[in-house]
C-alpha cells in the first residue's frame, strides 16, 4: 500500500485530472526469485480500491516486464601476477529459475573451455541497478572472478562466458553471455632464439644465448631448463636474475618487446650429467615466479641436442724409448697391476692379483732397463662417472702388455679446442713402462698400441669404463712411429 504518494507535477502537467499531480508511487517488493520458474511472467498492477487490504473494487493498469533482456559488461580481463581477472556484470529478467551462475573462460582458437567459477554471491552493483531498474536482481548482477593460468596460452583468442543455469554444475537449461574474444598478447607471436655457444669447464657446463618473444610482455618470469632427453626428465633449472643485453637481437627483431635484454648466460653443475644421454636446454617465459615456472602460462623454445654426452678425444703427443742404469727406483715399475683388456672383470683381476709385473725383486738385477714413455692428453665426457684414468700398454695383437695408473694434469690447450668434452680442460697424462729385453724385442718386431681408459675401479682399472683405442705403432729407425 502506497502510504505517500509521489509528487508529479509533470504528470498534472499533462493529465489536468483529479490527483494527477500526487499520481507517482515508489515500492520496494520483495521477490523470491529461487521460489519462480523458467516461463514465469511478472506484471505490476497499480490499483486504486476502497479496501484496506486492497482485495476488492479493482481500477487499474498492468505493467508487464521485459524478459527478453540480456545485458552484460566486461570490465576488466587482464593478466594480473600469475592469474586471469575477469571483473564485470551480467543481468537479465531471465534468470529466473536459475540461481547458479558461473563465470567460464573459454579458448575460442581452440573451441574449447579452459575451466570455469562459480559465482557464489553476487557483487552490488549500484551502477547498474540504477541504470536498468527494470531488471531483477541487477544491484547484485556484478562478478570478479581469477582463473588460474596454468595451461592457458595467452596468444589464443580468450573469451569469457557468464552464464546463469538451473543445474548446479552450470549445464542445463542456460542463460549465457558471450563477451567478444580477446588475444591478450599483442603484436608477433613467434618465439625466437639461439644457442649460440656451449662449454665445459672446472665442473661447469656453460650455455649462452638468446630468446624473444612478444609473450615476455605478460610472462616476464625467465627460466633456463635443462632436460634429459634421454630419460625424458628435468636436470636442472635456473631462474634468469638479470637479462643479457642483445643489440643485434633487437636490430634482427624490432616488432619483438624486450629483443634487446633476449639474451642468457647460464651455467649448470656437470655432476648432473650422464655418460651417453642427450640434453636440450629449454628458455622460458612465465606468468609463474616460483620453481620452474611449470605452474602459469608459459611458453618455451626448446634448443634440442643443445649436448650430446658421449664425447671424447685424445691426441699422443710424445712417444719415446730410453735405456738407462737399473737402479731401485727405476726397477719398480710404477704400474698397477696387469690385466688383459680382452678379459673379462674377473679373470683380469685374478690376473692382476697374481702378475708381477716388471716390479724387480729378483736378484739377477738387470744392468739397464727400458723405458717406454707416452704423453699426451685424454678427454671423455664418462670421466666424471669414470675419474679414474689409465693408460694400457698393447701387443700388435692387442694383448696387454703392462697398464699404469695416471694423475691427469692441465691443458688449457685442449679445453680451448674441445670445450664441450668434461674435463678437457685437466686432461694430459705421461706413464712410462719398464720394459725387459725380451719385451722390447718383441714389441719393435710386431708393434704397440695403446688403450686410454676412463674407470670406475681405483684399484684394477676394471670395472664399468669407457675405453679410447689408440693408432698402433710400428718400430721403424729406432724410434715408434704411428702407422
Amino acid at each position: 500500500m502506497i502510504q505517500k504518494p509521489v509528487y508529479r507535477p509533470d504528470v498534472f502537467k499533462i493529465h489536468p485530472v483529479w490527483n494527477a499531480a500526487y499520481s507517482g508511487f515508489y515500492a520496494d517488493i520483495p521477490l523470491n526469485t529461487n521460489a519462480m520458474h523458467q516461463g514465469d511472467k511478472l506484471r505490476i498492477l497499480s490499483r486504486w480500491t476502497s479496501d484496506l487490504t486492497g482485495n476488492t473494487d479493482l481500477i487499474g493498469p498492468y505493467y508487464t516486464m521485459d524478459y527478453n533482456t540480456n545485458l552484460a559488461n566486461l570490465d576488466i580481463f587482464n593478466v594480473n601476477g600469475n592469474q586471469l581477472e575477469a571483473t564485470g556484470w551480467h543481468a537479465s529478467n531471465n534468470i529466473v529459475g536459475r540461481p547458479y551462475h558461473y563465470v567460464i573462460l573459454y579458448d575460442a582458437t581452440t573451441n574449447r573451455e579452459i575451466t570455469r567459477q562459480r559465482v557464489q554471491d553476487g557483487i552490488d552493483r549500484p551502477d547498474v541497478a540504477n541504470v536498468y531498474k527494470n531488471i531483477l536482481a541487477a544491484s547484485k548482477s556484478g562478478f570478479d572472478v581469477k582463473f588460474d593460468l596454468t595451461n592457458v596460452n595467452l596468444g589464443h583468442n580468450l573469451q569469457i562466458i557468464s552464464r546463469y543455469s538451473d543445474g548446479a554444475n552450470g549445464e542445463g537449461h542456460n542463460l549465457d553471455y558471450w563477451f567478444p574474444p580477446k588475444r591478450l598478447v599483442s603484436g608477433d607471436l613467434g618465439n625466437y632464439g639461439n644457442l649460440d655457444n656451449v662449454s665445459i669447464n672446472n665442473g661447469k657446463i656453460h650455455f649462452t644465448g638468446w630468446n624473444a618473444t612478444n609473450y615476455s610482455q605478460l610472462e616476464p618470469n625467465r627460466f633456463l631448463i635443462l632436460y634429459d632427453v634421454t630419460d625424458n626428465k628435468q636436470v636442472a633449472f635456473t631462474k634468469l636474475s638479470a637479462n643479457v643485453q642483445r643489440g643485434d637481437v633487437n636490430k634482427a627483431y624490432p616488432s619483438i618487446q624486450g629483443a634487446g635484454q633476449s639474451g642468457y648466460d647460464v651455467t649448470f653443475d656437470a655432476d648432473n650429467l650422464t655418460y651417453g644421454h642427450t640434453y636440450a636446454l629449454v628458455s622460458r617465459y612465465s606468468t609463474d615466479s616460483n620453481d620452474n615456472g611449470n605452474n602459469g602460462a608459459h611458453v618455451d623454445h626448446w634448443f634440442n641436442n643443445a649436448l650430446v654426452f658421449n664425447q671424447q678425444g685424445y691426441s699422443i703427443d710424445s712417444l719415446t724409448l730410453e735405456n738407462k742404469p737399473a737402479k731401485n727406483d727405476l726397477n719398480k715399475a710404477k704400474v698397477a697391476p696387469k690385466a688383459d683388456v680382452a678379459k673379462s672383470d674377473a679373470d683380469a683381476k685374478k690376473d692382476a692379483d697374481t702378475t708381477k709385473g716388471n716390479d724387480s725383486k729378483d736378484p739377477q738385477t738387470p744392468a739397464t732397463i727400458n723405458q717406454l714413455t707416452v704423453s699426451g692428453w685424454m678427454a671423455s665426457d664418462a670421466s666424471g662417472q669414470y675419474p679414474n684414468a689409465y693408460v694400457i700398454l698393447l701387443d700388435a695383437n692387442g694383448k696387454e702388455v703392462t697398464r699404469q695408473k695416471v694423475t691427469l694434469t692441465g691443458r688449457p690447450d685442449v679445453q680451448k679446442a674441445f670445450p664441450v668434452i668434461l674435463n678437457s680442460d685437466n686432461s694430459g697424462f705421461s706413464a712410462t713402462f719398464n720394459l725387459s729385453d725380451d719385451q722390447l724385442k718383441q714389441l719393435q718386431k710386431d708393434g704397440i698400441q695403446f688403450v686410454l681408459r676412463y674407470s670406475s675401479d681405483a684399484n684394477h682399472g676394471e670395472g664399468n669404463r669407457v675405453d679410447q683405442w689408440t693408432h698402433k705403432y710400428a718400430f721403424k729407425n729406432n724410434k715408434f712411429v704411428q702407422l
